[in-house]
Order: structure tokens, then C-alpha cells, then sequence
């Protein structure tokens, strides 16, 4: 095991419980080249007094990932261990078999990102590190699952191992949805945002409802099973609407549907041109914010698209207003919301997160991603 020293004064957040090490806190840079990723690492203060294990990421600026308790190997049989007791803390939560099975550093395993499609995985190797360790890890999700079929993400590169089919059913809150995993967005499937489709739901009955960055449309179809009235769908991806028309079908909604496959912000200004009016709306965009040194820029963008929507707001409409970045945390969303409402009476009624498949590092404010305000203007 590489044994590798921080700088003096260095240690403070990692006593703390902070999981990243950057390159420039720790003593000898030159380590970090002649070691390979993957790399075993024990972490200590300049004295040499141990503070933690991790990985070696020589090829990030965060040089270093973390682990909450003691590794001394990491081979397929800690794999295993680490596996399986992610899938007993799911199983306390979960009668069906889809979910996010393993959350990077929430579950202690920083980097690793697995989604569960009943018999089929949807694996994300997040850098260098975790990748140099793929083989035991699907070796150990192999013993455990015996799955037909693993999508593997690495490197912008996709691997397909055993029959995967090119759609998969899944189970949601009673409701039938069709993931695609090898072409579709992230892993398939945004299982984050389940139980705030559960919120949109509880307040759909015989309510407009308008589903924008929709992608596969589970917010509005969960709005439709619950009695609204009228759905209207927005995505600039055809292939998006592709599969909310499919998932319309399957879930046998007969409430009148628009399916708008356009650029969302001139779609947007198409249905206020026409008068049109919502009862709840529902912006889930992409982040606008894809590091630090943007994040004023983004703001603004976030600030575009809900004034974008004002006018075609009815009266005593709800919004649910959900952003992806973690540069964008929930008391920057809650500005953002307060300066576009500025002349409009609202309130905001509920602050949500990930879902409950999502746990997030108790010391990582960056596993805290997802944020979403629902407001009643």
C-alpha cells in the first residue's frame, strides 16, 4: 500500500470527514505520477499520523478519493461486501427490483454509479481510479445479481456485456416507464427525481399540466395517472418524445397530450403566444452550470428560463423548479425564484432532494446535486 503525506495544515477538512485530496495539498507531488490509478493509498497528516484510505486519481485534480472506514484491499471480495450491503439497505426501501444500487461516495464507494433494472446494471466508472478496479467490480456484481446484461459507461466509451435489449420496462409508483440504456440519457433512467414525481402527482387532479425538459416524460405521465386533465410535453430531443409517446401508451393515459419535440425556449414563447395557461409546471433542465467559473452565467440562465414561463402561469399554479448542478445549491435556487417572482405574490412550499436511492456523503456538499422548490405563485 502507497503510503502518501499532506502538507502541514492540509489535514483539517479531512479530520473532518472531507473524502477529496487535491494534488496541491499534498507533500510529494511526484508520487502522483509514478503511481498507477487505482492505487491503494494510505492518507496521513505531514507527521505521518494515518487519516484515511483511499485510491489514487493521478489523472484529476482530486489526486486522492476517500473512503468513510478502513480498506485493505480492494479486490472482488470487498467489491462484494460493499455490494451487497448496498443492496440490503435498498431492499428496506423497495419491493421492485429498479433503483440506483450504488451512489459513489454516498455509499462509500466514490466514483461507482450503478442503476438496477431488474436483471439488467447500468454502470458509470467516474474516473481513472474506480476504472483501474471495473474488472473486480463486475466481477462481484456478477456473483451477487447474476444479471443478463451490464451497460458499462468509462471514459466517454460504452460497453455492452451479455444481451441487453435496446428498451427495458420498469416500475415506478405503480406506473410502467421504458429506460433505454444504451442511448438514452445517463444511465437510462433519472431515478433522483421519484419522489418528486410523487409530489407533482399528489396535486395533479384535473390540472394542466406542462412537463418541460421532459425527457422521458415521468413527471407528466405521473401527473396523468393521478387525473390531470391535460399534458403538455417539451423536449428539444425527438428521440426524447419517442420515448414519452411510448410511455404514454404503456401507462394507457387518454387525458389530450401535446408532444413538442423544438428548441424549449422558442417553444416556450410559441405557447404563451397562443394563450395558453398551466395549472402546474414542471423545469427540470440540464445544468446550466457545469463548473464554478460559470456559475454566474448560469444563474442567469435559470433566471431566462422561469421568466419564460411567467406567462403562461394560471392562476394559483404550482411550479416545481429542479436543478442538477451542484454549483447551483438550494439557497442560490431560492434567488434565483425570489428576484423572478419579485413583483409576483408566492410561496414557497416545499424543499426537496434526491431520492432516497441517492444517499449523499455527509461531508461532500458536492453529493448534494440535485435541488427542487415548489412554489405556489
Amino acid at each position: 500500500m502507497i503510503k502518501i503525506l499532506l502538507k502541514r495544515g492540509e489535514e483539517k477538512n479531512i479530520q473532518k470527514g472531507y473524502p477529496w485530496v487535491f494534488a496541491n495539498q499534498v507533500a510529494s507531488e511526484s508520487i502522483l505520477v509514478t503511481e498507477a490509478p487505482g492505487s491503494l493509498v494510505e492518507l496521513g497528516d505531514y507527521r505521518g499520523k494515518y487519516l484515511a484510505n483511499g485510491y489514487l486519481d493521478n489523472d484529476s485534480k482530486i489526486c486522492l478519493r476517500l473512503f468513510n472506514r478502513k480498506v485493505g484491499r480492494l479486490d472482488k471480495e470487498s467489491f462484494k461486501k460493499a455490494i451487497e450491503s448496498c443492496l440490503h439497505k435498498r431492499s428496506k426501501n423497495f419491493t421492485e427490483p429498479f433503483y440506483r444500487l450504488i451512489n459513489a461516495e454516498g455509499d462509500d464507494l466514490p466514483g461507482l454509479v450503478i442503476d438496477r433494472f431488474g436483471d439488467y446494471f447500468s454502470c458509470q466508472f467516474n474516473n481513472a481510479g474506480i476504472l483501474a478496479h471495473r474488472e473486480p467490480i463486475l466481477a462481484a456484481l456478477t456473483e451477487v445479481f447474476l444479471p443478463r446484461g451490464i451497460v458499462v459507461r468509462a471514459d466517454k466509451t460504452l460497453e455492452i456485456i451479455g444481451n441487453v435489449p435496446e428498451a427495458i420496462t420498469i416500475a415506478e409508483n405503480e406506473l410502467k416507464f421504458s429506460a433505454d440504456l444504451i442511448s438514452g440519457q445517463k444511465t437510462g433512467w433519472y431515478y433522483d427525481q421519484r419522489e418528486n414525481r410523487t409530489r407533482i402527482a399528489e396535486l395533479a387532479q384535473g390540472r394542466r399540466i406542462l412537463d418541460v425538459f421532459c425527457y422521458s416524460g415521468g413527471f407528466g405521465i405521473s401527473a396523468a395517472a393521478a387525473g390531470a386533465s391535460a399534458l403538455t410535453f417539451i423536449d428539444s430531443s425527438s428521440q426524447a418524445m419517442e420515448l414519452v409517446a411510448k410511455n404514454l401508451k404503456l401507462n394507457g393515459v387518454s387525458a389530450p397530450v401535446s408532444l413538442i419535440a423544438a428548441e424549449v425556449f422558442a417553444a416556450l414563447d410559441q405557447l404563451t403566444q397562443a394563450g395558453d395557461k398551466f395549472d402546474i409546471i414542471v423545469l427540470d433542465p440540464p445544468p446550466f452550470i457545469k463548473s464554478r467559473h460559470n456559475k454566474a452565467a448560469g444563474i442567469k440562465g435559470y433566471e431566462k428560463l422561469l421568466k419564460h414561463t411567467l406567462p403562461l402561469l394560471a392562476p394559483h399554479a404550482h411550479i416545481l423548479y429542479a436543478t442538477c448542478s451542484h454549483h447551483m445549491q438550494m439557497h442560490d435556487l431560492c434567488k434565483v425564484i425570489a428576484t423572478t417572482f419579485k413583483n409576483t405574490p408566492h410561496t414557497i412550499i416545499g424543499k426537496y432532494g434526491h431520492a432516497k436511492d441517492h444517499p449523499t456523503h455527509p461531508h461532500l456538499p458536492e453529493s448534494r446535486y440535485l435541488n427542487a422548490v415548489l412554489v405556489e405563485v
